[in-house]
Formats: C-alpha cells, structure tokens, sequence
C-alpha cells in the first residue's frame, strides 16, 4: 500500500463540535513521496444537508468516482461524538 498525505479544507462555515446545514470539508489524498507530497490521488467531499453529511470522491481531473456512502459511515461513526468529523476547524 501506497504512503498518503491528506490536506484538508472547508467552507468556513461553523467549526469544532457540530456543523450547520451547508459545511463543506474537502479532503485532498496525495501520494507520499519521502517527507513530500506527489500527485493528488483523490479529493473526498463531505457536505451536510438537512443535518446529515453525503459523501463524494472525485479524481484528480473532477470526475466523479463511485462511492459507497455507508462504507464512508462505517469509518466516521466512531466520530459521532464530534458531529462524524475527524479534523476540527
């Protein structure tokens, strides 16, 4: 398996603790290359609506790639104390 680099971004909108309708995270997945980051791998998107989050990967050139969501939840479950988010802004 492949060496990653995450970096991570987000609308502004809200920060720590829970999120309001609207917040967007946007985690780019980069190989690791030594202590540098290479080529970007993925962008994974999470966006809450109607006080759930929906999760999105696109490739490196913005097409969409085919996620399944509740593999997505299995992982950010063990995060429900911190509204399923596993950085805080």
């Amino acid at each position: 398996e492949r060496s990653r680099a995450f970096t991570l971004h987000h609308n502004g909108k809200g920060g720590g603790g829970q999120y309001p309708d609207g917040t967007i995270l946007v985690k780019g997945e980069h190989e690791l290359r030594g202590s540098a980051k290479g080529a970007l791998l993925q962008l994974s998107v999470m966006r809450k609506v109607a006080g759930a989050w929906s999760y999105e990967s696109f490739s490196p050139s913005g097409k969409r790639n085919r996620v399944d969501a509740d593999i997505c939840q299995m992982c950010h479950i063990q995060r429900q104390a911190h509204d399923f988010v596993f950085s805080e802004f």
